[in-house]
């Protein structure tokens, strides 16, 4: 037994002495970088602008709705929804997806993307001259509501047509 414990000891002072010190420094380094990550990224869950990027993706998120719809009929839908709350777009862009208008006190805004023939993605924004957004959280389902809405209106409609003979 005493002699196994002498083998072990020889093989590691000879590892020790053919590999150096290094080694063990480089373990401790390892070690010590892997801790300072950690603490970096337990610190980054704190930073205000960590916080901030958060609230972004959530504001976009009740901003954006998908519709079971065409890139045509949204697009309608959408500038029809500017016009019953009487908003005149004073940009369009029918390959960009972007619609929008400016008063004196605000700036709306719309962004639609096809996602495929039969779904779009439509988000709406607006904001005051300071930045500051108009249509809170509680706002939004109203909104997209009001837009599906006008969706269902023209398809009805569309059906509903008969032609003149």
């Amino acid at each position: 037994m005493l002699r196994k414990i002498l083998a072990y000891i020889a093989v590691l002072f000879l590892l020790l002495n053919n590999l150096g010190c290094g080694f063990l420094i480089g373990a401790g380094i390892g070690g010590g970088a892997g801790y300072a990550g950690y603490k970096s990224i337990k610190r980054d869950k704190k930073k205000p602008e960590s916080i901030a990027n958060i609230e972004g993706i959530k504001k976009r998120a009740y901003e954006t709705r998908v519709y079971e719809a065409g890139y045509e009929e949204a697009w309608e839908a959408v500038m029809t929804f500017f016009q019953d709350i009487n908003i005149v777009p004073s940009f369009t862009d029918k390959e960009t997806g972007l619609i929008k208008a400016e008063t004196a006190n605000a700036t709306f805004s719309a962004y639609i993307k096809s996602l495929d023939p039969s779904h779009v993605s439509v988000r709406l924004l607006a904001v005051d001259k300071k930045g500051k957004r108009i249509w809170k959280e509680k706002d939004y389902p109203l909104i997209h509501n009001k837009i599906q809405e006008i969706i269902s209106q023209k398809r009805f409609l569309k059906g509903t047509v008969t032609p003149i003979e």
